[in-house]
């Protein structure tokens, strides 16, 4: 069995929240026009990160593009909408690209969901590009899932969206017109979620109202564990070592502890019973594998429940 210090020094010196992802938004090429009416745009190079809502009105057509951003330890999403309508005699436009930069502050795995909606009558069209690491092609048109891997350096995507209509009339002969119009809606989203870990049960719950444990990889490499006590005043013990262990649970006749106590952080409840551990996974000692358990201690009546025993893969 590989010495649990070799592994768990490092983890222990880097304890702590780190700062997480850091993402920019440069805007690349904005066009919102309704029949004549073009809206005033923000200048190219302008940061469009936060939420942007830009709307064109004429008497013959509407378009629109608005966008939301919003990054956390452990997502960035971007939000569009882009639309174009025409009636009577005329077009419409909504175009938008956005230079997307994001900073990880330590390597790791991730992947970039794109998802892609879009509604389309008469002559309305509407597309979508999206161009990871900034080379030139295009990885995604519509609906995919992309590995991404951070490496030190920034992660770059680029997105595009474009939607169009026009309105007129074609003659049909005889001094008659058939009139035509079109509308084109585009629904954009990306997401970007750290990867690398995954988690198997290997023992059941233990009591009637046991915890719940959701483990989690943040952006700045940090596994996360997120517990729920069934009493908000007990008292939380995370187990965590090398390799699973089937010594008896106190106060918990017929529960095996689970996880070798390598380590063991306790924790007292916020008040609704939630708890929470984080603790920083060099690349150096992955790929590991972790057993972990959630254990409540309920001090008035020393009684133990435990939640599932979890095996916890990282890479």
């Amino acid at each position: 069995m590989p010495d649990p210090r070799r592994v768990f020094v490092p983890f222990v010196l880097a304890t702590g929240l780190v700062a997480q992802l850091q993402p920019a938004a440069v805007l690349q090429l904005l066009q919102v026009r309704a029949g004549s009416v073009a809206t005033a745009t923000p200048p190219v190079g302008s940061s469009v990160w936060g939420a942007i809502d830009v709307p064109a009105q004429a008497t013959n057509g509407r378009a629109r593009w608005a966008a939301t951003h919003a990054a956390d330890e452990f997502a960035w999403l971007v939000q569009w909408s882009v639309r174009a309508e025409a009636w009577g005699s005329g077009n419409a436009v909504g175009d938008a690209g956005v230079r997307y930069e994001l900073h990880a502050p330590a390597p790791g795995m991730a992947q970039l969901q794109v998802g892609w909606w879009t509604t389309i009558a008469g002559t309305g069209a509407v597309t979508c590009s999206i161009d990871l690491h900034d080379d030139g092609s295009v990885d995604a048109s519509g609906a995919a899932v992309l590995p991404v891997v951070f490496t030190g350096a920034p992660l770059v995507v680029r997105a595009r969206a474009v939607a169009t209509a026009s309105a007129g009339s074609w003659p049909i002969g005889w001094g008659s017109t058939l009139p035509y119009s079109g509308s084109a809606d585009g629904q954009l989203s990306l997401l970007l979620t750290p990867t690398g870990v995954q988690t198997a049960v290997t023992q059941p719950a233990c009591g009637a109202a046991s915890p719940t444990l959701q483990v989690a990889m943040d952006f700045a490499g940090q596994l996360r564990w997120f517990g729920a006590l069934p009493d908000a005043n007990a008292l939380g013990l995370l187990v965590l070592g090398l390799a699973p262990s089937l010594l008896p649970l106190p106060w918990s006749p017929g529960c095996p502890l689970g996880a070798a106590p390598d380590l063991v952080w306790w924790q007292a409840a916020n008040g609704v019973g939630a708890v929470e551990w984080s603790l920083p996974v060099p690349v150096a000692v992955r790929p590991v594998a972790l057993q972990t358990r959630l254990l409540a201690l309920e001090p008035a009546s020393w009684s133990v429940v435990a939640a599932p025993a979890l095996r916890v893969d990282l890479q």
